[in-house]
């Protein structure tokens, strides 16, 4: 029997919370597990601002910055729950959409949330649900954009 891996996209927003709280339910009512996965990447247009390079140390706060994300979104949606699934953690150097596809190889399916985001700024930074629901090879879940009252509502 196959295991049954559900990938989520976790970026600390309240719709990749709500996002991760489906993932959880999911894996809890198959017995399964979770992989939460955050993107992280250095502003390369910023730093050419700043002289065109990027330092080791602004590479690893980048990183440790999605780290502490990540962890702070989990620690929410557990805090009340009795029974948890597994849940492997993976913080990758990328572009969210990218990222996450990749991170599908051995998943039944992928979780995301979407945040409702204005046309210029979708049109200049795109949509990782949409990017997502265009490349994935398997199914993906879009949870529509909430708020932290709808967040309660789905604990």
């Amino acid at each position: 029997m196959t295991q049954f891996n559900i990938c989520v996209g976790v970026d600390g927003s309240a719709s990749s919370r709500a996002a991760l709280s489906t993932a959880v339910k999911e894996a809890s009512a198959h017995n399964g597990t979770v992989h939460a996965v955050t993107a992280w990447h250095v502003d390369l247009i910023e730093a050419e601002r700043y002289g065109g390079f990027i330092t080791d140390d602004e590479r690893h706060g980048a990183e440790e910055s999605a780290r502490k994300t990540q962890e702070a979104a989990i620690d929410v949606v557990l805090a009340d729950l009795k029974v948890t699934p597994s849940i492997e953690r993976h913080i990758i150097r990328g572009l969210p959409g990218p990222v996450l596809v990749a991170s599908t190889r051995d998943c039944q399916f992928l979780v995301v949330g979407t945040e409702h985001k204005g046309v210029l700024k979708r049109t200049l930074v795109g949509s990782t649900s949409q990017y997502c629901t265009r490349h994935s090879h398997i199914p993906v879940i879009v949870v529509p954009h909430v708020t932290e009252e709808h967040i309660s509502t789905l604990a």
